[in-house]
């Protein structure tokens, strides 16, 4: 909730500003977002004996919640239009608190291959019992759709993961639920033509997800090093850039199983931007030395 409250008083701040002709609002705006973070850091770091800046647990989600709010499309540098920027600002100052919670808290799901292998047997029964035909076997909504949909999430294939760069692993296929956007990214060993019914049932799990939204998110495919991927891939915190302990700290479920020679082959092919990895910004943050 201070999260939110934190979210729409920066973004009514920048809507004012760039109305009164201040070019600087939205940048304004985020140091606000800094400066509250670097308060409450420095005032539970007073409260303890020991000389460390850190903040209790039940609070930590304020910090990642304000920093994926600083990277999307509200307030983050994603090239948009401006009306563009401005709608989705209204609807977060507008919108009940699980649509802002969806805006500041994306989610991330990952299905892997071996859980795709998994399935066959779903597509060979439905086959077998001449469940669909020709006419229909392209169509999402097909019976095979529905038996790998049901196969799916009965098995708790799809699992929640941290995101974050270090996902972009090339035997996944991610789902990035953004509330106004949903992203299906497939790895390269994915991408192939006998994985499109597995992409199928997804698109079916997404829509049965968000048929209740308004306005109705933008379900958009793409593969691993396609163009319209970087569009994904710049919502994802680059925590690549983070060192090896900082990485399995944060993403010991997701990286952990990966050998020292496979992580950095990950590390390898993913781009080095100037954007902030969440521990860079928080140790900015901290410091004094970002939006303050």
């Amino acid at each position: 909730i201070t999260a939110i409250a934190i979210g729409k008083k920066a973004i009514l701040m920048a809507q004012k500003l760039n109305e009164r002709g201040n070019k600087e609002g939205t940048k304004l705006s985020a140091g606000e977002i800094s400066n509250r973070v670097y308060n409450m850091m420095v005032f539970f770091s007073q409260q303890q004996t020991r000389k460390v800046v850190s903040v209790p647990d039940e609070l930590s989600v304020i910090p990642i919640t304000l920093f994926h709010l600083l990277r999307g499309p509200c307030l983050g540098p994603i090239l948009q239009h401006s009306d563009d920027i401005y709608c989705i600002q209204r609807l977060f100052l507008n919108s009940s608190f699980q649509t802002c919670l969806r805006i500041t808290q994306p989610r991330l799901y990952c299905l892997k291959q071996e859980d795709m292998l998994k399935t066959r047997h779903v597509v060979d029964q439905a086959l077998s019992m001449q469940q669909i035909t020709d006419g229909n076997a392209n169509n999402d909504n097909n019976p095979i759709s529905n038996s790998l949909a049901n196969e799916i999430l009965s098995n708790h294939y799809l699992k929640e993961i941290p995101m974050v760069t270090l996902a972009l692993q090339s035997h996944f296929i991610l789902i990035l639920d953004h509330h106004t956007d949903v992203f299906i990214w497939s790895g390269f060993s994915v991408s192939g033509g006998e994985y499109d019914k597995i992409r199928d049932a997804l698109k079916l799990i997404v829509r049965n997800e968000i048929r209740h939204r308004y306005p109705a998110p933008n379900i958009m495919l793409f593969n691993e090093s396609d163009s319209m991927a970087r569009w994904f891939e710049a919502r994802l915190i680059p925590a690549h850039k983070d060192n090896e302990f900082l990485q399995i700290q944060a993403c010991q479920a997701l990286i952990g199983n990966l050998s020292g020679k496979q992580r950095k082959e990950l590390g390898g092919k993913l781009l080095w931007t100037d954007d902030y990895s969440f521990y860079e910004w928080l140790s900015h943050v901290i410091s004094g030395t970002v939006g303050l």
